[in-house]
């Protein structure tokens, strides 16, 4: 599913982020530990294909994901990528519908209602549909942007410090979720931490060190 491979990073000269190797098959589930300033969400970004790496490739599904031209990137990641970020960046004007629906139309995909109301139903949400985010509980909002990252099917499901902000009953919840969900679509998981409570959750493990 995914292939790295001499992958480097730097901003403004400075290397953050160096990984010699390394593959993830599909459906594995994986822990990407390390801490602060270490290159997690860097990584999560360039795997994504939403941060050109300053060297290395990334093959995603056997696909050259940085040779690809930037449109079609981003149509592969709408297809095949589902991401949930630190910042859950739902969109504030429209409903929890209308957000998992954008993110349908924006990947290219007919909006598949039945399918919208499925996934709402699986993760608790069927009556928040018509809600707007700033109505939402962190708990709610939190499920409703991995459900985002979920509605189109993907087969890489990224999540980048899902547990940081959360106490420990809401930490477990949310990594059952991730861990559920990710099983459930048949999507390799890939989740970023320092948070050491995850640590027990996953076989796999890949730890980067902080950068120097």
């Amino acid at each position: 599913m995914l292939e790295i491979t001499t992958l480097t990073h730097a901003y403004a000269g400075r290397t953050v982020l160096a990984l010699d190797a390394w593959q993830v098959a599909a459906g594995e589930h994986w822990l990407l530990l390390g801490p602060s300033g270490s290159g997690k969400s860097t990584l999560l970004h360039i795997v994504a294909g939403l941060l050109r790496p300053s060297g290395g490739s990334v093959r995603l599904a056997g696909t050259d994901l940085y040779a690809l031209p930037a449109g079609e990137r981003d149509r592969r990641r709408g297809r095949s990528v589902g991401i949930v970020f630190q910042r859950l960046h739902l969109l504030e004007a429209l409903s929890v519908l209308q957000n998992l629906a954008l993110a349908q139309s924006l990947a290219g995909q007919p909006v598949d209602r039945r399918h919208l109301a499925d996934l709402l139903s699986r993760l608790g949400l069927s009556e928040r549909a018509a809600a707007k985010p700033a109505a939402l509980s962190r708990g709610e909002a939190q499920r409703v942007a991995l459900a985002r990252a979920l509605v189109n099917r993907p087969q890489l499901l990224l999540a980048d410090e899902p547990t940081s902000s959360l106490d420990d009953d809401n930490a477990d919840r949310a990594l059952d979720l991730l861990t559920g969900e990710a099983k459930a679509v048949g999507a390799a998981l890939i989740v970023a931490t320092h948070d050491a409570r995850a640590a027990a959750r996953f076989v796999r493990h890949l730890t980067l060190p902080k950068a120097t």
